[in-house]
């Protein structure tokens, strides 16, 4: 969020709008709270460890999509999945 030129509160609105389309109200309301402490923490590139985002047992391969595109507009690159879906039996809904 630091290196952008867009304000960070337009980065995580549109953040927000990608969790809405590819996941329920209960995931954009953690994305908000964890993107929002983020912002409030300006100092946070100056700690020794960097930030890692973790993914506990993620159903959608989209909201793992989603969360790397979101990490990498603020900077961060470490994503861990803990216990992910299995991504072979996974079935996109059709229209």
């Amino acid at each position: 969020m630091n290196q952008l030129k867009t304000p960070p509160a337009v980065v995580i609105d549109e953040a927000l709008e990608l969790a809405r389309q590819f996941s329920g109200e209960e995931s954009v309301a953690f994305i908000n709270g964890v993107l929002d402490a983020v912002r409030r923490d300006e100092d946070h590139r100056l700690r020794r460890e960097p930030l890692k985002v973790v993914l506990i047992s993620p159903r959608n391969p989209l909201n793992i999509g989603a969360a790397a595109r979101a990490m990498s507009n603020f900077g961060f690159s470490e994503l861990r999945l803990v216990n992910p879906y299995n991504v072979a039996s996974w079935k996109p809904a059709r229209l």
